[in-house]
């Protein structure tokens, strides 16, 4: 072991900063960043080949594994063996640092610690160097996860030819996902990337008017269009037909700044249309002439419609099926006679606003979208034409369209979903070092407050900044909770004592004073194997739920008891319970009944819960209070394995 003098970080930092060792150690140690100060070790030729850890914080033992007594004053090639091979070259780096005083900052992940840092080193004074520790692990998961939807959100698109774009108003920059190149023909080389390049790539005939619906809906602030166009592609010069919807983003003046929105490849849908207009208009020119060369005409359409795929069927001017082709009928039986609405959506009568009333009324084509009576999704034709009799009926064809629904609330899942887990990576880095910062500049003040003489000034002052301090907390809250939603749970089970933990959290957390509190723990409740963290967090967010609810004081209640294979935890309190109607959502991600708060903690209880293997159920009622019990089991089964949530 190298001996070098224990006070050598410490004593030249008290003199910069000007603070005793008590105020020094405590302040070092509430570090939310792990810290570690080295003196580099040289040879003969004045080449780095070591460094010895002088002094280390908290936050980097709980980071890195590595203790205080374990690691001060010893050379690091001693406490991890064979890090001078190590291909990141931590000793050279740390090196260059010491001996030329150029700082350096990076990224590196500690294979035996399975976790990301980034790492920033100085030097205080020659031959020494101080490095900062920050744990990116969740940052650098996120970014993953992020790279996978991405994934999945383009495979999603050339399933359901489907592509995305987004027009930057102030830079003019035109971004297309890989879907759009495909439909447009074109590269990403080929391509020059703004609105007038946009416009090239669209069939000359129908360019005027897609500038014109795009323009209009910039020079009106209309919140979004839609419009059908040709593109022509450029390598084959093949006409294909799109379907473009759009919406405008505004900034917080109300201006329009930026345009997002979606191409559909409809070319396939418009030719099934052509078809069925051309048989639509084959029947409206035979069905006319009163012959029994019309009849055959029409038996030979009835067989037509018999082998389409999709649902087909003819409805008289009072609404009855006059024919229904063997699909039809397969997919929601025999209809013959019967009024549609009544059949298929048991109503009374016929709503005014329904496609299918429009097109008699009308005697126009409709195109629209319903919910069958099975609960699937379909594609409405409707076309009126003229019976052999003189009467309009429609001739009603449908096609199954909810595989596509789905494919379109995956898409936006996952876009919500890729957002969500980009700021829940990004969110702990840029918050928590201002917290960090106003954490210590906190402590500084009650430092310096204390030795001054008690006076109302300073009893306002101390409130002042523990009203400060409960906010950093109430802000640190939201940043875990948006983690532990968003990220995935991997719980590590071990044995725990329940009732330490819930009194660490309460001892931690003041209850308000008009709050009773009670709390039993039955003796074999105490014990169980679980995660103490998840535990821990689970309890936490259903405490401070409970005292929100209770503004004017009442009863807390944390009981525990065990049955048979089961731990049950409660949390009860008297306060305003939960309203009727926001019972079915109370676990919904993001939904609230508070002014205050974003949604996202029963949602994180929940899942946690279920990670563990176990369940969270209430009971409530209104200005009476509420109780959440949670159940998870005493121990690992067979049925229990665990499994990492997502």
């Amino acid at each position: 072991m190298i001996k070098l003098p224990s006070n050598h970080f410490t004593n030249a930092w008290k003199k910069k900063a000007g603070i005793t060792r008590k105020q020094f150690d405590m302040f070092f140690d509430k570090m939310l960043d792990g810290f570690a100060y080295h003196k580099i070790v040289i040879d003969k030729s004045g080449k780095p080949v070591d460094y010895v850890f002088l002094e280390i914080n908290l936050a980097f033992e709980r980071l890195t594994g590595l203790k205080r007594q374990q690691v001060i004053g010893k050379a690091v090639t001693a406490v991890l063996p064979g890090i001078e091979k190590d291909p990141a070259d931590w000793i050279g780096v740390y090196g260059k640092v010491a001996l030329t005083g150029e700082p350096v900052q990076f990224e590196n992940h500690a294979k035996p610690l399975e976790k990301w840092f980034k790492i920033s080193a100085y030097c205080p004074e020659k031959g020494y160097f101080a490095a900062i520790f920050e744990d990116i692990t969740e940052r650098k998961i996120a970014q993953d996860e992020l790279q996978k939807n991405e994934r999945r959100l383009k495979k999603s698109e050339e399933i359901a030819h489907i592509g995305s774009w987004e027009l930057d108003l102030i830079t003019d920059k035109l971004s297309w996902s890989d879907e759009v190149y495909r439909i447009f023909g074109l590269t990403p080389q080929q391509f020059t990337a703004t609105y007038e390049a946009f416009l090239e790539a669209i069939h000359p005939d129908d360019r005027r008017a897609v500038n014109a619906a795009y323009s209009k809906s910039l020079c009106e602030g209309k919140d979004s269009y839609e419009i059908e166009h040709r593109v022509v592609r450029k390598s084959t010069g093949e006409i294909r037909t799109v379907l473009e919807k759009c919406e405008n983003i505004r900034d917080k003046a109300g201006k329009i700044v930026r345009s997002v929105g979606m191409v559909q490849d409809i070319t396939e849908n418009k030719k099934a249309e052509r078809k069925l207009e051309l048989i639509n208009e084959q029947l409206e020119e035979r069905v006319r002439k009163r012959t029994e060369e019309v009849s055959k005409e029409r038996q030979r359409l009835y067989t037509i419609l018999e082998t389409l795929p999709a649902y087909v069927a003819l409805l008289n001017e009072d609404y009855r099926v006059t024919f229904a082709n063997k699909v039809f009928r397969e997919r929601f039986g025999e209809s013959h006679g019967k009024r549609c609405y009544e059949y298929l959506f048991k109503l009374n009568s016929p709503c005014e606003n329904c496609e299918t009333y429009k097109a008699l009324k009308n005697n126009a084509p409709h195109h629209w979208e319903c919910t069958g009576p099975d609960g699937r999704d379909y594609d409405i034709y409707d076309f009126p034409f003229l019976d052999t009799d003189d009467s309009t009926i429609i001739l009603e064809m449908g096609i199954d369209i909810t595989e596509r629904k789905k494919m379109e609330k995956q898409l936006k899942d996952s876009e919500r979903l890729a957002a969500i887990g980009l700021t829940a990576g990004m969110v702990g880095h840029d918050i928590r070092n201002p917290l960090q910062a106003i954490t210590g500049e906190i402590y500084l003040a009650k430092t310096e407050l204390d030795p001054a003489p008690d006076s109302d000034a300073k009893k306002n002052v101390l409130e002042n900044l523990q009203e400060i301090e409960n906010n950093v907390n109430y802000i640190n809250k939201i940043v875990a909770d948006l983690q532990d939603f968003s990220r995935p749970l991997n719980p590590q089970i071990e044995e725990i004592d329940l009732k330490t933990i819930i009194d660490k959290l309460l001892e931690k957390n003041d209850l308000p004073k008009n709050i009773d509190l009670e709390v039993r723990v039955d003796a074999a409740a105490r014990k169980a194997v679980s995660d103490s963290t998840f535990i821990n967090r689970i309890l936490h967010n259903l405490i401070n739920n409970s005292v929100q609810a209770m503004p004017n004081g009442g009863k807390l209640s944390i009981l525990a008891h065990k049955e048979t294979n089961e731990l049950v935890i409660t949390v009860e309190d008297t306060g305003v319970g939960v309203p009727e109607a926001a019972k079915d959502k109370l676990f919904t991600p993001m939904f609230t009944t508070k002014a205050k708060g974003q949604g996202l903690g029963l949602a994180v209880i929940k899942r946690m819960t279920e990670a563990l293997g176990g369940t969270v159920t209430f009971e409530s009622q209104k200005d009476k209070g509420t109780k959440f019990t949670v159940r998870l089991p005493t121990k690992k089964n067979k049925r229990q394995n665990y499994p990492k949530v997502n």
